[in-house]
């Protein structure tokens, strides 16, 4: 097929239909781009095919239907998933300006009783997951930034990373693998510049999706270390629920996300949802003294009682 005229995006992780990334594939949709949503099971994308397009086949056959949106299966876990998603976007435009790296996994649990095994899992989604992704699409996106035949066009990519990176507690596989995609994103950054690819960071804060307002959340394991471990987190989801209630819906953090990265000038971070601007212009600022109070407050580690031990 002839290389596609429109610009081209596809997105990680839109499995969810009040998902970011859901949101984000439906902006890019409204900015005139041809998208391509992804996630790992296609059946898990219904929602966006109430857009126009059809999918069928274990390996995310596409069938157009007059838009310019495609639901496509792909595991950022899968190496050769991602090949053949690349495949497909090759033969049916020939080019990609805008790749979404925004799949991620979430696990509560203490250092003491984390599994090493599921501390491994998150960090081989949340950070080997956009390397394995970027791979496989990368003749795609330099080629769009430099080729004369599609304009030299601006290639972008952007990865979703977390606040979560600074370290919070009880939650130590999805906050260390959120630090190591933040660095990921940054060495990104400086490799792919050269090459003409463009490549920003995003630092999300509280955005109100299924995970945050608990219809997908995961129970915290027990402890012999903390007994009261599941109290202790009952109350800590308890303050976010209320904390939700002012959260940034995800189509307001996709609007401020890509309004940013497909600016002129992509900034090399970009800080959205609620109280992003603390993590902005304060967080860095403030004592580390500061910062482990207000954690042991926010995330009730004071509720912890030192054990007596003969």
């Amino acid at each position: 097929m002839p290389a596609q005229t429109s610009k081209v995006a596809l997105v990680t992780g839109c499995s969810e239909p009040e998902s970011l990334g859901a949101a984000l594939a439906l902006n890019l949709l409204g900015r005139g781009c041809k998208v391509y949503a992804t996630a790992r099971k296609l059946d898990s994308m219904k929602q966006l095919e109430g857009k126009g397009c059809e999918a069928s086949g274990a390996h995310g056959s596409c069938f157009w239907a007059g838009t310019t949106e495609a639901v496509l299966a792909l595991d950022v876990l899968d190496a050769s998933s991602v090949v053949a998603a690349a495949e497909v976007v090759k033969e049916a435009d020939g080019r990609l300006d805008v790749l979404v790296n925004n799949a991620g996994a979430y696990s509560p649990s203490s250092v003491l009783d984390t599994y090493p095994e599921r501390f491994l899992a998150l960090m081989d989604v949340n950070a080997a997951g956009p390397i394995r992704v970027v791979q496989g699409f990368a003749d795609l996106l330099i080629k769009t930034a430099n080729s004369k035949s599609l304009g030299a066009g601006k290639a972008v990519v952007i990865n979703v990373a977390s606040v979560a990176r600074h370290g919070t507690a009880w939650q130590v596989s999805y906050d260390s693998s959120k630090a190591a995609a933040h660095i990921v994103s940054e060495t990104m950054r400086r490799e792919l510049a050269p090459l003409g690819v463009q490549v920003a960071t995003v630092e999300l804060a509280a955005v109100r999706t299924a995970m945050t307002t608990g219809q997908g959340r995961v129970e915290i394991p027990s402890s012999k270390y903390y007994p009261n471990i599941k109290e202790i987190h009952d109350k800590f989801l308890a303050d976010q629920d209320k904390r939700m209630q002012s959260a940034t819906f995800p189509a307001d953090a996709a609007c401020e996300i890509l309004g940013a990265a497909l600016a002129r000038k992509t900034p090399p971070v970009i800080f959205a949802g609620y109280q992003a601007g603390m993590f902005k212009w304060v967080w860095h600022l403030l004592p580390l003294g500061l910062v482990d109070g207000l954690m042991r407050k926010l995330k009730y580690v004071n509720m912890v009682e030192r054990p007596s031990v003969e």
